[in-house]
């Protein structure tokens, strides 16, 4: 019997420390919203990012306005990233802009850094539109290889 309460005890003790809490004490820093600026070719907006903890070592990113997941997103919540020390990187996945170039369509990939404290934020997002960018004249902008445009965000900011 005695055997039994100690291990029950036990398994209280490891529960109690954080071995069931589900965000890792390195993540809890930096969960929370940060006050950013998104800006692209010399224009700029106001935006709020809140970063929370996704499954494993990912953080999703989600945007009040401008940025969203697309259809088919591995959340829909927001953009997800995995996070390694301070280097948050975003695989491409889809997604949905809507700011000077209007709401488009496409796949988004990224990189930035997060610092331990989560005192402040930088990303930068390059975005793909799936049907290409329109021209005034409704004709597809390509790339000077080719390509299809793609958008370069720099997001960067300050924890609320």
């Amino acid at each position: 019997m005695r055997s039994f309460v100690f291990a029950v005890w036990s398994l209280v003790g490891l529960a109690s420390v954080g071995g069931c809490n589900s965000t890792p004490t390195n993540v809890m820093p930096i969960i929370g919203s940060y006050a950013i600026t998104v800006s692209r070719n010399g224009l700029s907006d106001p935006d709020v990012v809140t970063v929370s903890h996704g499954t494993g070592n990912a953080v999703v990113l989600s945007f009040n306005t401008g940025i969203w997941p697309g259809p088919g997103a591995p959340s829909p919540f927001g953009i997800r990233g995995s996070l390694e020390g301070t280097k948050i990187t975003i695989a491409s996945q889809p997604a949905t802009v809507n700011y000077s170039s209007g709401q488009l369509d496409g796949k988004m990939t990224g990189k930035g850094t997060l610092p331990t404290d989560g005192s402040n934020i930088m990303l930068d997002l390059s975005f793909q539109p799936s049907a290409g960018i329109r021209d005034v004249d409704g004709g597809v902008i390509v790339a000077s290889d080719g390509g299809v445009v793609s958008l370069d965000y720099h997001c960067e900011g300050d924890k609320l």
